[in-house]
């Protein structure tokens, strides 16, 4: 992921994030929306992220011991071209359409009247602006796992940092997490088949090794279960039961949610 697009998603999340102040009182949304980041980030630290990384390490370990020979398949280091690549169309679908899906489900929410759908369409803007704000640091690290596949577009001798994780996949695996336990299967499979498409095209074009787009997945589903916590969390704070008599010796109980 460009600099340049990293700057333009993490502008069209923030345009997202202000359309929830406008969609209610601005400066309690403003003051909402600091504490859902603050507990969205403290949720991270939970057994459930530990589980997470204990499936996911095996794996990722995996994809490192076959990354080299699985660009082979795409990329001919002697004439130092790529091969074997996805239509031109098909990869800017990919690149382009998740990216505007991943906005354009969020703004969908966070622009609806009912509650439950308006605080997970604004933890969606949330952890899409943090994950790439995140990406922007970890673009900036030298260290051999952060190193691209070799690319026609990239030089010959000379290998270019910030594959580590995969931004796109991480923030695609984010939102069909969130969506998948917010909603069920009918979010949860197409969210996944997009996500899973988007990383194997990553990969065919030699921007990410596997092993890169198997931590960004995992990056992804761990802020996915901390914003569905975080969700839980909020409600319950913002929902309350009240029984009192109803002055005919018998009891009513009342139910209302905070919003």
């Amino acid at each position: 992921m460009s600099l340049g697009t990293c700057f333009f998603r993490t502008l069209a999340l923030s345009l997202v994030l202000v359309s929830c102040s406008i969609a209610s009182d601005g400066t309690k949304e403003l003051n909402d929306l600091a504490k859902d980041m603050f507990a969205l980030h403290k949720n991270i630290f939970r057994p459930r992220s530990i589980e997470i990384l204990s499936v996911a390490f095996p794996a990722y370990l995996a994809g490192r011991s076959v990354d080299e020979r699985l660009q082979q398949d795409f990329y001919d280091a002697s004439r130092h071209v790529n091969c074997n690549q996805v239509a031109r169309p098909i990869y800017l679908a990919s690149f382009y359409g998740g990216v505007g899906l991943t906005i354009a489900v969020a703004l969908k929410d966070v622009l609806s009247k009912d509650p439950y759908h308006f605080e997970t369409g604004k933890m969606l803007a949330i952890g899409l602006a943090t994950l790439t704000i995140n990406k922007i640091i970890l673009k900036e690290i030298k260290a051999y796992g952060n190193l691209r596949p070799w690319h026609a577009s990239f030089s010959c001798t000379n290998r270019t940092y910030g594959g580590l994780p995969s931004g796109h996949t991480s923030q695609l695996a984010y939102m069909a997490g969130l969506y998948g336990l917010r909603y069920g299967i009918r979010c949860a499979i197409p969210f996944s088949l997009i996500t899973g498409i988007s990383a194997i095209v990553s990969i065919s074009s030699n921007e990410h090794y596997l092993s890169q787009v198997i931590a960004g997945v995992t990056y992804g589903l761990i802020y996915a279960f901390a914003a569905n916590t975080t969700l839980k969390q909020k409600s319950k704070k913002n929902l309350s039961l009240a029984i009192q008599p109803n002055g005919q010796n018998g009891l009513e109980a009342s139910v209302s949610y905070s919003f």
